[in-house]
């Protein structure tokens, strides 16, 4: 009797462990290494007793719906398991080949195959599971195709697809069965010829194509000519501060000789440099500001240094116009490079200004009806800003609402910054631009607080840019850092939107009474 309670006990616990590896663990089999261990635990714990594989093989089939994503993961576990016991793989073929019988015979009870869709795509994609995993054999899948070509209307068409695009590859490249292949592939062509709905004929034809592919498009290379391979070399590999002189001489020894060949290196150069300028290094900026300045009284050199600023230009204006938030870092380094050529005085102050200017006004001109009538502009949502009028002397008011410049696009902010930065000791080293500085910095500022959410990256880098300004308007824009040739210079930084509001009406009345 203690043996006999003995063994109820062991019994009871390899029932119990086997119910938790049917309705648990099975269905939590997400990954290859549980597969494995699992068919592993399973055939040196449980399969050796027959009523024990009976119930993984209901298991199995009796799957909840759901579960699709289990397929290829149960697929592997129950290849572990025949390999050892191979009743098991037939007996869950039978089961699932079985209901998918059942489900193409409602195939023409509409209400009833839609409430089975998920049953379906469920139960045909793990025959084609087992017949990848070499479970069920490969006649399956053309008895599927048999039974589905009968019957190619409503839900039949999309599990044909399905298998198509599961296992036809598979299929179609093992030598005994390519044949036939091609020739159910010529089947489903016929039928869809006779369809008229668009939205099947290219589901079928998605299908095909996954069992055979088209092949690929070449893509026309065209051939680069020994000059453009010369140029990337000197230009993309070579180039760099110190041996810019040696670059630009070997420049200027090619056959500038007629417009064409003119016009084509001067675009091949152009096009290499702003790849260098794309590339978003400090280092290409002054490797390309260095080219340049040796580029000075070289007679047709100087033509690339000008068409080379108006594209940098160009690109700029239209990426004002067209912003696109791909090309963020393409447009910050164009704004750098324009302040590092400016800080080598390649580029005028006068075209610095403008930039910035553009930065700030493009796209919130004010309407002439808003100036006439005079009413508050209501502020962007989310700004404690008073709802003040604009000004009569003002053509650019930031809180003009623009497409292109929304209050929590930072992207010209960001600019802006990285064209005083780089360019900081040009905007100051004279009295000229250090007052035509003075009077931009309100109008900046005023930029600055209808922004939303500006992050402490940005915050951080106005400080920094303010104090760079300082400290070079007080070494006059030179280098040298003798403490007795500084000065201490001030710019005013405001601490609210109404204090710049009211310095920059003042700077524009200003300038409307003197002209």
């Amino acid at each position: 009797e203690m043996q006999k309670k003995g063994e109820e006990k062991d019994d009871g616990e390899v029932h119990t462990n086997l119910r938790m590896l049917l309705t648990v663990s099975l269905l939590t089999c997400t990954r290859r290494e549980i597969s494995d261990l699992l068919s592993s635990k399973f055939i040196t714990s449980f399969g050796s007793k027959k009523k024990n594989r009976t119930r993984l093989t209901s298991a199995i089939i009796d799957l909840p719906r759901g579960h699709i994503h289990l397929s290829p993961f149960l697929a592997r576990f129950l290849t572990g398991v025949d390999k050892v016991y191979k009743d098991v793989g037939g007996e869950v073929m039978e089961g699932y080949f079985g209901r998918f019988r059942y489900f193409c015979r409602c195939n023409g009870n509409k209400k009833k195959a839609g409430r089975q869709t998920e049953g379906r795509i469920q139960n045909a994609r793990f025959i084609c599971e087992m017949v990848k995993f070499k479970v069920a054999p490969v006649g399956v899948v053309f008895k599927m195709f048999k039974i589905l070509l009968m019957d190619m209307t409503n839900y039949n068409v999309n599990i044909f697809c399905l298998v198509l695009e599961l296992v036809g590859r598979f299929i179609i490249n093992l030598p005994f069965a390519k044949e036939k292949m091609l020739k159910v592939l010529d089947e489903l062509n016929k039928v869809k010829k006779k369809i008229t709905d668009n939205n099947v004929q290219a589901l079928i034809a998605y299908a095909i194509d996954s069992v055979i592919p088209k092949p690929p498009v070449k893509k026309i290379t065209r051939v680069k000519t020994k000059v453009e391979m010369y140029l990337e070399e000197l230009i993309l590999v070579r180039l760099n501060s110190t041996n810019a002189s040696f670059v630009s001489e070997k420049i200027r020894k090619l056959d500038w000789t007629g417009p064409s060949n003119e016009a084509s290196i001067s675009s091949i150069l152009t096009d290499l440099l702003l790849q260098l300028t794309y590339r978003g290094r400090d280092t290409s900026y002054n490797d390309v500001a260095h080219l340049f300045k040796n580029f000075n009284d070289r007679g047709v050199l100087m033509s690339l240094k000008v068409q080379f600023v108006d594209t940098l230009l160009e690109n700029v204006k239209a990426a004002l116009e067209m912003p696109s938030p791909r090309n963020q870092q393409k447009n910050l380094g164009m704004i750098r490079m324009l302040g590092s050529l400016a800080s080598f005085h390649l580029v005028p102050s006068s075209t610095l200004f403008l930039v910035l200017n553009n930065l700030l006004d493009s796209g919130h001109l004010i309407p002439d009806s808003l100036k006439s009538q005079q009413t508050p502009h209501p502020p962007p949502p989310g700004l404690e800003i008073q709802a003040v009028p604009p000004s009569v002397y003002s053509t650019y008011d930031p809180r003009v609402p623009s497409k292109y410049d929304p209050p929590n696009n930072l992207s010209r902010l960001r600019m802006a910054l990285a064209l005083m930065e780089y360019a900081s000791g040009v905007l100051v080293k004279d009295k000229g631009n250090l007052k035509r500085l003075r009077k931009y910095l309100p109008r900046f500022q005023r930029y600055v607080f209808t922004k939303v959410n500006v992050g402490g990256d940005v915050s951080f880098s106005i400080m920094d840019v303010f104090d760079r300004l300082e400290g070079e308007a007080g070494r006059g824009g030179k280098k040298n850092k003798k403490r007795k040739n500084f000065k201490e210079v001030r710019l005013e930084r405001y601490e609210n939107w109404e204090k710049c509001q009211e310095a920059v009406v003042e700077l524009e009345k200003s300038e409307f009474e003197a002209q």
